[in-house]
This record gives structure tokens, C-alpha cells and sequence, in this order.
């Protein structure tokens, strides 16, 4: 109905056995009367787009993950500031039968301020600066090399000289995927235009 094919990336395995993913991608040809006659396309491989949107996804969840370490973290601390200067002080009000009990439960409270302390330090490596500097001339031009395949037939693309002395900081894999989602988003607003080119 769209006059556009557009598959889901899915694995294949060659027939050396090395698994690819690939997505189908084609247009229909109608005759004067709106029939159908034709199709063409063909297969992409998007193995490493694939690994990138893996490599992205692995990475916010570890981010969600150090985020969640640090509030638990936080909520530890203030137990625990509560808990141990209050065993302390019960410790020299009882008698010494029970301060077996009170030693124990200093223990558990020493545990678990260790523990805290390896949650803020997970908390921290999850914070960590993972960008390096970045050419832009470079990841634009990888960005719209890549691209160009998934927007063929639908838009032109362009892309004028970028200063090669210009540089982001930045993690490679998510700007390249940032770039590509605006070449896609851009094909996908033309298709719903009705419009067959665009550039």
C-alpha cells in the first residue's frame, strides 16, 4: 500500500556459517491502472549497525544501572547513619551477655557499609567520561555512507565539505547512530508526504 518494502533486520547464517544480519529493502511498480507488476530490491547487510544499536543499548542500561547503585547507595548511607552510632551506644547500656547480639549486628552494619562503598564506586564508573574527540568530518562522512542505503530511492544525499579541523567530543557509535536516525526520520516524513523525492 506504501509502494515501499522495508524488512525487519533479521539474522541468516552463509553457508561458511558466519551469522549476518540483514534487512530487505525494495519498491513496488505499478502499471497506469494502480496493479502491481513488479517489485525490486534487495538485501542489506546491517551487521554493524546492529552491533552499534547492541553496543548503545548495553550502555544506558549500564548507565540506568549506576544511576540506581548511587540512590540505593544514598538511602544505605542514611540507615546506616542511624544504625551504627545507635548500636554503639546500646553496646555500653547492656548488659555483657548481650553484647554478643550487638557485636553481631555491628558486624552486619560493617558489611554493609562496605557494600555501600562498592555501589558509589559502580555508581562512579557508570558517571565516567567515555567520549574521546571526534573528527565530525569523519563521523558525518561514515553516518551518510551508511545511510545513503537506507534512503535510497526516496532522498538524494549531500553532504557539503566539513572542516576537517572541527572536532566533537563524543562516543563514535552514538553520533553515527544519531545522524543516521535524522536521514531516516527525513525518508520516513517524505514517504508520509506522498512525496517521491526529496533531497
Amino acid at each position: 500500500s506504501t509502494g515501499t518494502i522495508e524488512g525487519v533486520p533479521h539474522r541468516i547464517v552463509r553457508p561458511d556459517g558466519n551469522v549476518r544480519w540483514i534487512t530487505t529493502l525494495g519498491v513496488v511498480e505499478r502499471d497506469a491502472e494502480g496493479r502491481m507488476v513488479a517489485m525490486r530490491g534487495g538485501s542489506l547487510d546491517v551487521t554493524d549497525q546492529q552491533a552499534r544499536v547492541a553496543q548503545d543499548l548495553h550502555a544506558q542500561r549500564l548507565d540506568a544501572l549506576g544511576r540506581m547503585s548511587a540512590g540505593v547507595a544514598h538511602n544505605f548511607n542514611n540507615l546506616l547513619a542511624v544504625i551504627v552510632p545507635t548500636l554503639a551506644l546500646l553496646r555500653d547500656e547492656v548488659a555483657p551477655p548481650s553484647r554478643d547480639a550487638i557485636d553481631d549486628a555491628q558486624l552486619a552494619a560493617t558489611r554493609a557499609s562496605n557494600l555501600v562503598r562498592q555501589l558509589v564506586a559502580f555508581a562512579r564508573q557508570g558517571d565516567s567520561d567515555v567520549s574521546t574527540e571526534l573528527s565530525l568530518a569523519e563521523v558525518l562522512t561514515s553516518a551518510v555512507r551508511l545511510g545513503e542505503r537506507l534512503v535510497a530511492g526516496v532522498l538524494e544525499v549531500e553532504l557539503p565539505p566539513v572542516d576537517p579541523s572541527l572536532v566533537v567530543r563524543g562516543e563514535r557509535a552514538t553520533l553515527e547512530h544519531a545522524f543516521l536516525n535524522m536521514l531516516v526520520n527525513a525518508r520516513d516524513a517524505m514517504v508520509d508526504a506522498g512525496r517521491a523525492r526529496g533531497r
